[in-house]
């Protein structure tokens, strides 16, 4: 009797911590910080993290893919770059201006009229300075864009806090390789820095590494960044970023309207400070933001840290940073939705963190600690989506489950229901084992695609891939992505 009561009392208090721990954001736990010190200090003691699992062991292996994403074919089919020869776009522009060296580059960012195509020629590109100022304005009928011809033909190498600092509105960024190029991780901050009157800001087609926040948004001077475009990019970091400051290659704060799709982000992970970092975020009091279509892969070419995949929210935002001076809320109707998270071992694969009316759909998240939703002004409704991990709410936070496949039994002993679904989520082929999937219907949507580009059906499959259309693009993930 004796062992049966110690037994139900274990693991009632197993089942109380594992649902209701603090988020990892605000609580270093103390086996964590031991390990973590010892781990640093003393790199032979590596070993000890099998038994106590941290988070801070890192192991990387080269980027062979490169040569893939730089060359002249699509390798993801519809997420991130494209092959995009842009003839017809530039025989359609009245005014052309073609850059050949770094100093022309920054004389004509000085002197571009509304309308004007900035091409940059083939080459590398060597800047070392604090920023590149982008002030001159575009209009709506007349957008300023700088590109290369061809993805892979430029390459931008910057030893720069801030890289692009975009001030300005209505500018395209396309085409473009753009690689941090620092001795010192905490200075190289951001490839783009959009800030203050920059809104219409469309961010396309490019190839981003080792940044701590490749794409950095937010107000200035009561002005804000607004209607955005962050699409069909690749972000990455060759090695995880030695640096206190703040990693996250989208960072979106105190902007509305803005849309991040079909890009591919991965490998972000932050071995200085908290050692805390998340793929993409929006916080700080925006409203609509739509993060869709994307693939995220926490951990990709290297391994460790304390990676979250998407946030609404972050850890929160400073009063004097947020849109309404305030951050009663931290987002409010935004959305996620047909996107592939995966590979979060040690973290959660979505946050939600004092978001209200978030919409949650159509995801994939796999091998993760699933998602967790914090704050009295949190409300979501999560449907259609296929979760590895638990859905925990604390302190306040409200959500409404629909149709999500996200077995407890799963959560509880840490396996992947994925893997009964997907052929192999670790190599990223993401073919169906069996027409199990397809006999469960989903909560019907409105006005919204797969991760393919196919509409969803009504009702819908759930989870991010319609596997009743005749366009899938899955092949090309696993061909792509896996480097086992």
């Amino acid at each position: 009797m004796l062992a049966l009561f110690t037994g139900v009392f274990v693991s009632y208090c197993f089942l109380q911590w594992y649902f209701q721990r603090p988020p990892l954001e605000t609580t270093l736990t103390l086996l964590d910080k031991i390990t973590t010190d010892y781990l640093y200090k003393y790199p032979s003691l590596s070993g000890l993290t099998q038994y106590f699992k941290s988070p801070v062991v890192f192991s990387v292996t080269p980027h062979p893919l490169m040569a893939s994403f730089e060359g002249k074919t699509s390798v993801l089919g519809v997420v991130g770059p494209l092959n995009s020869h842009s003839q017809d776009a530039l025989n359609a522009q009245p005014k052309v201006t073609q850059i050949t060296d770094e100093a022309s580059l920054k004389q004509a960012l000085k002197s571009v009229e509304a309308g004007t195509t900035l091409i940059m020629q083939p080459g590398v590109y060597e800047i070392n300075s604090a920023y590149i100022g982008v002030v001159k304005k575009g209009e709506p009928a007349k957008r300023i864009t700088l590109m290369a011809e061809n993805l892979g033909e430029v390459t931008i190498k910057l030893d720069a806090v801030d890289g692009f600092l975009v001030v300005a509105p209505y500018w395209t960024f396309k085409n473009l390789v753009i690689q941090g190029n620092c001795s010192n991780d905490s200075r190289c901050e951001h490839a783009f820095h959009i800030v203050g009157d920059s809104h219409h800001t469309e961010i396309s087609n490019n190839i981003l590494r080792n940044f701590n926040a490749a794409i950095k948004v937010n107000a200035a001077n009561d002005k804000r960044p607004d209607n955005g475009l962050i699409t069909n990019n690749a972000i990455f970091n060759d090695a995880p970023r030695n640096t206190n400051k703040p990693v996250t290659p989208i960072d979106i704060v105190a902007a509305s309207d803005w849309t991040i799709a079909r890009n591919f982000v991965a490998d972000f992970a932050k071995s200085g400070g908290d050692y805390i970092s998340y793929g993409a975020f929006a916080k700080g009091a925006g409203t609509n933001n739509t993060f869709e279509q994307n693939i995220i892969f926490c951990e990709w070419k290297h391994a460790g840290g304390k990676r979250i995949g998407i946030s609404l929210g972050g850890g929160g935002t400073g009063a004097r940073y947020c849109a309404d001076g305030q951050c009663l809320t931290e987002q409010e109707r935004s959305t996620i939705r047909n996107n592939i998270i995966g590979n979060c071992p040690l973290e959660v694969g979505l946050y939600v963190n004092q978001s209200k009316a978030s919409e949650i759909y159509n995801n994939l998240i796999f091998n993760t600690r699933g998602i967790d939703l914090s704050g009295d002004q949190t409300t979501a409704t999560l449907y259609n989506n296929i979760i590895d991990g638990r859905v925990v709410s604390k302190n306040g936070a409200q959500f409404r489950s629909e149709n999500n496949i996200s077995p407890v039994i799963n959560a509880l002993l840490n396996t992947p229901h994925s893997k009964s679904i997907y052929t192999n989520t670790s190599q990223a082929d993401f073919t169906l084992r069996s027409m199990d999937l397809l006999e469960e219907s989903g909560t019907t949507v409105t006005s919204s695609k797969d991760i393919c580009g196919n509409e969803l059906e009504a009702p819908p499959v759930i989870g991010p891939i319609n596997y009743l259309s005749r366009q899938l693009c899955v092949a090309k993930f696993s061909n792509t992505l896996n480097h086992k």
